[in-house]
């Protein structure tokens, strides 16, 4: 049985609040804590957790430590890793410099399709790739740091049968799933997920970190579905090097039963480093200033305007979304309560017996994790839970 303290709040998500914590031997770890309720079964936590496990071992994911549920919460105590490529670039005044922007090509090749290659191979899409699911390493750890992590599995799922290695079927008319600005065109479309998809949401992450902004900020879910369907690699990265060009590209040519061809990704972004006098086997410093610029390369984009693509109707007047923002079961009840009340995970999209699974690989969290006592929130909290 293992034990948790709670500390410093780290950040939130869609489903669950990221606390700094310890464990009984005093070692520093993330805890991950969401609420649950009676009327969900299968619990998004729950099937991170499982997710975690089945990644492990890979040093671009993080390792699931313990699992534990309450009566109103769950918790997920994992590694504990530093900030997001959105916390850098926040921190960086909005944009990497020259050189940050060379060293993610790098990270690229080295790491981040990396990472991809080993989640496909083990059956799973992730369905929510962005800059806020990208953390560096802790830099209090030097196993960790100067490595990219990709976290937060919660809409992961297997797209194929991890035994038979048969596809699931291509289905049409699918709930839209992860963030809507990074998703792919056929998730956007409602077409089931492969891993074609976590590629066009990674070239659409490089894109929002190299520019900071996309061709359908602002847009509607129409235009910007009529966007992402009509633009090339060459117009999206314009102004940049060809080869995030040419990801994008390799993406949307994909069917929904081919692999992306990493060696070939890997490769090209490899020839870049070396054209570049990168050596791959550096870190990833996301603080380096002393490369060399890309020079002319990076220069403003060329996108075409947004009346350039589809969605506004013969007067010439923007057309409206069909989408009003809620769901048409909706009965105008809005929950008092500060947690966000998750929607389950389908019994399709389970990982196996996703308890039994955790029971076997991962320590049992023998009681909810200590709050701070100085915290009178907190308190109030520990005492309903417990």
């Amino acid at each position: 049985m293992a034990t948790y303290s709670i500390g410093q709040r780290l950040g939130s998500g869609s489903y669950s609040i990221v606390y700094e914590g310890k464990n009984s031997r005093g070692n520093a770890v993330a805890v991950k804590k969401s609420r649950v309720t009676t009327s969900v079964a299968h619990t998004l936590l729950r099937h991170e957790a499982c997710a975690l496990v089945l990644l492990t071992p890979h040093k671009g994911f993080p390792r699931a430590h313990a699992w534990g549920r309450s009566q109103w919460f769950e918790y997920l105590a994992m590694d504990l890793l530093g900030p997001s490529l959105s916390d850098m670039l926040r921190m960086q005044g909005g944009q990497f410099n020259v050189g940050g922007v060379l060293l993610l090509t790098i990270q690229m090749a080295r790491s981040l399709i990396d990472m991809l290659e080993h989640l496909h191979s083990r059956h799973i899409v992730h369905c929510d790739i962005k800059p806020n699911n990208l953390l560096f390493g802790n830099s209090r750890d030097g196993s960790t740091a100067g490595q990219l992590h990709l976290v937060d599995f919660g809409f992961a799922r297997y797209y194929r049968d991890p035994v038979s290695k048969v596809l699931r079927p291509c289905l049409n008319g699918q709930k839209m799933i992860g963030t809507r600005y990074y998703s792919s065109v056929n998730i956007l479309h409602g077409i089931s997920p492969s891993p074609r998809d976590d590629l066009e949401s990674l070239a659409y992450t490089i894109l929002s970190i190299l520019r900071c902004n996309a061709p359908w900020d602002d847009c509607t879910e129409r235009r910007e579905k009529a966007m992402k369907t009509a633009i090339t690699g060459a117009v999206l990265f314009s102004g940049l090097p060809r080869e995030f060009g040419e990801l994008f590209d390799h993406a949307r040519e994909l069917r929904y039963d081919q692999q992306p061809n990493y060696q070939l990704l890997k490769g090209i972004f490899r020839s870049r480093a070396c054209a570049i006098g990168v050596q791959l086997d550096e870190p990833f410093n996301n603080h380096s200033t002393g490369m060399e610029s890309i020079g002319d390369e990076l220069v403003a984009p060329s996108w075409p305007l947004v009346e350039q693509f589809t969605g506004f109707n013969d007067a010439g007047e923007e057309e409206e979304d069909d989408d009003c923002g809620v769901g048409p079961d909706w009965d105008g009840y809005i929950s008092v309560t500060s947690w966000l009340l998750q929607d389950g995970v389908p019994e399709q999209d389970l990982f196996g017996e996703e308890t039994k699974m955790l029971e076997e690989k991962v320590d049992p969290i023998a009681k909810p994790p200590d709050m701070p006592k100085n915290d009178w929130m907190f308190a109030v909290e520990e005492v309903i839970i417990m």
